[in-house]
């Protein structure tokens, strides 16, 4: 084929009108390629027709023109070379005229491509691009400062963003005009809070206007900046605490005259403005190293975090303000959740010093039940931090940090379960004479049962509580009895979630999908034990892992099934000290189930398993009975009371072979007694167990209610020789 023979048929038939090239524009750009703008006869046909696009009075054939130009720019160096000079003559103007904002778009998007693909060669960017960028910079900024488009807004500015990193010492003279222009959005606004996105790329822009004093003045300029911007969000806090004591700073009264209302929404959007300045300033490239004020920083941070509702100056003060300030203690704590996030996602070893502190402020936080969205960003906090800093020496302060984040995550086991037992009460429940039953596919129907996660902010608080977990478990100073705790919640989770509907989960049908890869991955970490401990909740794990379609958890799973290191020299190790049941758990992990409010009646998703039940523990005990000689080998069972430590009970517990109802939520152990036994046993309600002996079964009816003899030891069965 020809060189240039696409574009002589577009230049025929698709452009040949001016009509015709705005209505078969995305034609015309989806068939170009690189090997269309080869040097040929009918390129310079192509550049023409553009040109004469531009040029044209129809505001979609300049627009239509202004997309062929970039679509070539970006395919062809060479021809952006030969014709930058004559676009940028036909497009600065235009910043002057009142175009339509699809045009200005492809207009700046076109400059960029101008000034930016062409750097590595020395002739271009001395004749063409050094001249030309301040001319440039000096007619976007009034034109974005008057347009009111904030999408356009954001155009203009990622453009002298990157006008501004690649040409720093030519937007010298500019700077004043770049800094009054990056500040009339960064001041805040009294009456409507600035578009978020629009302070996002200011805030960008003003990050980078230190690059304009060169690489000795732009670390005196970044710093000058960063001294600054912590004055400025300082006033804005103490602003907002005019009725609170002070604590590091004497809060500035407001000029009078000045409605409070608008007083506290200009310092709330400045508060968040100085966020944005922050987390932009402290990833600016700097052509030296500059010394970072991290002291600064976190008490500024810690100061947000710690702000309460409750503290008040002594004397007079306007209730209607205070009002207003208390109002926004919970926006004060997301902006600080924000600040730190930041500050540790790029500086994570500079906060190690401070970590347990903050993490003891941020606890605090959760355990006064703010609303979800600050839960769930106070979480998220708390993740980020775990993951950069080293690992925490102080056992009570990972101990209360898992306790508030299993108290979230069981709440999936809670409520499926209260939902089972509402539903297996209500076909006992007789209306007069008749009896209500429950028949299968009812659920479907069914609207009035309890949702886990009924809204956003409750899946964003499970999964950042799931995060937590997954990050605590790897740490020495967690206890063993909350270790426990946390694997044989996430254990009951994960063999509970394949039986539970989505429905149940949450309204979003696809948010069961993402809590199973998070419930799969801490359960994987459970599993795969240590060098020396060997988890024994590991074949449940790698049953329900097998069924997975996570890239991520098949790696870790083959990983763990065929590791590529070879075998240890040495004895098997030994099992973790993981209660799989209730006779197991010790006295503290009772407690911290208790603590969460886990119900040890809590039945499995499925009645299938039910006879699958281990009675190890059972028989030793009744050997021992045997042994010494007592009256009865089954205890006496008094009838049931009602369970006044129902909440304190443990997550699973253990059942003998003769129940017959479904086992607990928790690791099924195979059953090692005969089939005759199970069916010879009636069922007995859990609650009438024995800790240490297997349960007896209440007398049916046809059945006399007597005590089972005992045994004499003390008689002789043998014949007496003669």
């Amino acid at each position: 084929m020809e060189t240039g023979s696409h574009i002589k048929s577009l230049l025929q038939f698709q452009l040949a009108s001016d009509n015709s090239a705005a209505r078969f524009l995305p034609y015309c750009l989806s068939t170009l390629n690189s090997e269309c703008l080869l040097p040929s006869s009918h390129r310079t046909k192509w550049t023409t027709r553009i040109n004469s696009l531009l040029h044209s009075k129809e505001p979609s054939a300049r627009w239509a023109g202004l997309c062929l130009a970039h679509k070539s720019s970006m395919l062809s160096q060479s021809l952006m070379i030969e014709c930058a000079q004559s676009w940028l003559s036909v497009i600065i103007p235009m910043f002057t005229k009142n175009e339509a904002t699809p045009t200005m778009k492809a207009v700046l998007r076109l400059l960029s491509a101008i000034f930016i693909t062409a750097t590595d060669i020395t002739e271009f960017h001395r004749q063409v691009c050094v001249p030309n960028v301040v001319k440039v910079t000096s007619a976007i900024l009034p034109f974005a400062d008057v347009h009111l488009d904030p999408e356009l807004k954001i155009i203009a500015m990622e453009t002298l963003t990157r006008l501004i990193r690649l040409y720093p010492t030519a937007h010298r003279v500019a700077s004043t005009q770049l800094m009054n222009f990056t500040l009339h959005y960064l001041n805040g606004s009294p009456t409507t809070q600035g578009n978020v996105e629009v302070v996002n790329k200011a805030a960008e822009l003003y990050a980078t206007l230190p690059l304009t004093g060169g690489k000795v003045g732009g670390v005196n300029l970044w710093r000058k900046s960063l001294e600054e911007t912590l004055v400025f969000a300082w006033d804005a806090f103490l602003a907002l605490r005019t009725t609170f004591p002070a604590q590091e700073r004497q809060p500035q009264s407001p000029p009078p005259g000045t409605d409070p209302q608008l007083h506290i929404q200009l310092n709330v959007d400045r508060l968040s403005c100085a966020v944005a300045i922050f987390n932009h300033l402290l990833c600016a490239p700097m052509q030296r190293p500059v010394q970072l004020p991290i002291g600064s920083l976190i008490k500024l941070s810690t100061a947000l975090l710690s702000v309460t509702s409750n503290d008040k100056i002594d004397g007079f003060f306007d209730p209607f303000i205070r009002v207003l300030e208390v109002a926004t203690t919970p926006v004060i704590h997301l902006f600080g959740c924000d600040f730190l996030i930041n500050l540790a996602q790029k500086f994570p070893a500079k906060l190690d010093p401070h970590t347990s502190r903050i993490l003891t402020i941020l606890l605090f936080q959760l355990e006064q039940a703010p609303h979800l969205n600050l839960q769930s960003h106070l979480l998220k906090t708390i993740v980020t931090l775990l993951s950069t800093s080293y690992l925490l020496d102080s056992s009570i302060l990972v101990t209360r940090i898992g306790q508030l984040a299993l108290q979230t995550v069981a709440k999936v086991v809670i409520t499926s379960t209260r939902d089972k037992t509402a539903e297996g009460t209500s076909s006992s429940v007789k209306n007069g004479k008749k009896k209500t039953y429950n028949f299968e596919g009812d659920e479907v129907f069914k609207t009035s049962g309890q949702i886990v996660c009924p809204t956003r902010e409750h899946e964003e608080v499970l999964l950042a509580s799931i995060d937590v977990l997954e990050h605590l478990l790897p740490s020495p100073s967690l206890s063993l009895a909350m270790h426990s705790a946390i694997a044989r919640v996430i254990i009951s989770i994960s063999l509970s979630l394949p039986r539970m509907s989505a429905s149940t989960i949450s309204q979003d049908s696809s948010f069961i999908h993402q809590l199973k890869s998070k419930i799969q991955k801490a359960a994987l970490i459970i599993g795969q034990g240590t060098t020396s401990v060997m988890s024994k909740s590991l074949p449940f794990i790698l049953e329900e892992a097998l069924c997975s379609d996570d890239v991520e958890i098949n790696r870790q799973l083959e990983t763990l099934v065929h590791p590529r290191l070879p075998p240890l020299v040495r004895a098997l190790p030994q099992l973790e000290a993981l209660s799989l049941f209730k006779a197991e758990e010790s006295r503290e992990e009772a407690g911290i189930l208790s603590a969460i409010a886990v119900d040890s009646r809590m039945e499995a998703p499925t009645p299938l398993q039910a006879e699958d039940v281990s009675m190890v523990d059972s028989i030793p005990q009744m050997a021992l009975n045997m042994a010494i000689g007592s009256k009865a080998l089954f205890p006496d069972v008094s009838p049931p009371q009602p369970d006044t430590q129902s909440s304190s009970s443990p997550l699973v517990q253990p059942q003998s072979a003769q129940t017959t109802q479904a086992p607990p939520i928790g690791p099924f152990i195979p059953s090692t007694v005969s089939a005759e036994k199970k069916n010879d046993s009636p069922a007995i309600p859990a609650h009438a167990e024995s800790k240490n002996m297997p349960a007896a079964s209440y007398p049916t009816e046809g059945e006399d209610d007597e005590e089972m003899p005992g045994i004499n030891i003390d008689s002789d069965s043998e014949i007496d020789e003669d």
